[in-house]
This record gives C-alpha cells, sequence and structure tokens, in this order.
C-alpha cells in the first residue's frame, strides 16, 4: 500500500510504504500467539524516515514479522495510518493511534522502556529493581505490598509509576484473553538488531532484502522443523 501527495502540477511525491507478505499475514492467523509487538525505528538513509513494525511471536517463541512501514516520521497520524491498514489485512477480532483503531485490543506498555524512562529521573539501584519486581507480579495482592514498599523509599518514583495503567505492564493485571505474559517488547527488538545494514539503504533495496530475509527465515524454520 503507497501513500503519495499529490501535487498541483506534475507526478505525486511518495509519502508512505506499508508492506505485508501474504505469507507472513497467513502464517499470524494460523499459528501465533494473539499478542502484536509494534515498534519504529530509524532509517539512516539520505532521505531519513522511520521503519514502523508488527511483529507477533511463534510457537517457538521466536520473532515473527507481520508487517513494517516506511514513514516520514513516528507520530500519532503515521502510527494511525500503519495500523488502519494492519486491522483491515488482519481482520476484525501507540497510545492514541491504537486505542482509536482498535479500541478493543488489550494494551501493553514494554517494561525496559518504562525502566530506561524512569531511570532517567530516579537512579537509585535498589528503586529500578523493584520495578522488575512489580512487573513479574503475579498477584493483585503481591503488586499493591511491593508498590506500597516503593512508595516509602520514593515517593516520587511510586508517583511515575502509577501513571501507566498496572494492566499494561505488570502480570498481576494481565487479561486473560491473549495467554500470554510478556513484559518486554523483546520481539521488535531482536527485528529490529537483524535488519540493522538493511536501514542504511535506498528504500526500495531495503524493502526487497526485507522481504529475501523473512522468506529465508521461514524456509529455515520449516526445514528445521521438519527434522
Amino acid at each position: 500500500m503507497i501513500d503519495v501527495i499529490p501535487q498541483p502540477e506534475g507526478r505525486p511525491l511518495f509519502n508512505r510504504l506499508y508492506i505485508s507478505l501474504d505469507a507472513c499475514k497467513k502464517g499470524f492467523k494460523a499459528g501465533c500467539r494473539p499478542l502484536i509487538g509494534l515498534d519504529g525505528c530509524f532509517l539512516k538513509g539520505y532521505f531519513g524516515g522511520h521503519l514502523l513494525s508488527a511483529v507477533g511471536q511463534d510457537a517457538n517463541n521466536s520473532f515473527f514479522v507481520i508487517a513494517f512501514a516506511v514513514v516520514e516520521t513516528e507520530n500519532t497520524e503515521s502510527w494511525k495510518w500503519f495500523l488502519s491498514i494492519l486491522h483491515d489485512d488482519l481482520g476484525p477480532g501507540l497510545a492514541k493511534a491504537l486505542h482509536e483503531v482498535m479500541p478493543q485490543a488489550h494494551h501493553r506498555n514494554c517494561v525496559l522502556h518504562i525502566l530506561k524512562n524512569f531511570i532517567k529521573h530516579f537512579k537509585d539501584k535498589h528503586t529500578k529493581g523493584l520495578v522488575w519486581k512489580d512487573a513479574k507480579s503475579t498477584t493483585m495482592r503481591e503488586f499493591k505490598g511491593l508498590m506500597e514498599f516503593v512508595k516509602k523509599v520514593n515517593k516520587n518514583s511510586w508517583e511515575y509509576l502509577w501513571k501507566f495503567d498496572p494492566g499494561a505492564w505488570t502480570k498481576a493485571y494481565f487479561s486473560h484473553g491473549p495467554k500470554c505474559d510478556n513484559i518486554i517488547n523483546n520481539m521488535c527488538e531482536v527485528w529490529n538488531a537483524k535488519i540493522v545494514e538493511y536501514r542504511e539503504k535506498p528504500i526500495l533495496t531495503m524493502c526487497e532484502e526485507l522481504r529475501s530475509y523473512i522468506m529465508l527465515k521461514m524456509a529455515e524454520h520449516k526445514h528445521r522443523i521438519s527434522k
């Protein structure tokens, strides 16, 4: 799916590009957990821009690419455009954009991203360790007890953590729908790390190499499973 900017005189200008391979869509619906990781990363080529990705997790806990898009920048509008097409692609069933396009979906925050922002304000190692303990809590009582302890240690850090919906970052409050207890967005982080060299190339070359990488990864997994 290509989005362009019309020009009064002359050919339209390229704006955005969305790609989802048929095997990726079918594979996600047929064999992956109903959990989608969303992330964006910089493109390092001459024209800049961002690569937005939707990544799932297969039965062997490997990342499974569902779709990706080249956009001008990472903002609510570009995410909304990406998620609208993704929603239509997968059929019914960040932050602002996700709530507008998929209001019934269960949302989660990556705890690692929360922690990275947390340590910009609070440097105490003990408090940082409590964030992980809170995220891994399996009962509401355990979570509330740990949060009370955080409040005693550092009230400001307690107020900061309560800005986030507990249902989006701690196991104790996760919905039973997705049946998955992931608290970090490793699926996307691994994908981004694997494609660093491709992100430096011109857009069409990059997209072709991403297609080839995904295709070879699927073939490799199929061969491994056959054994």
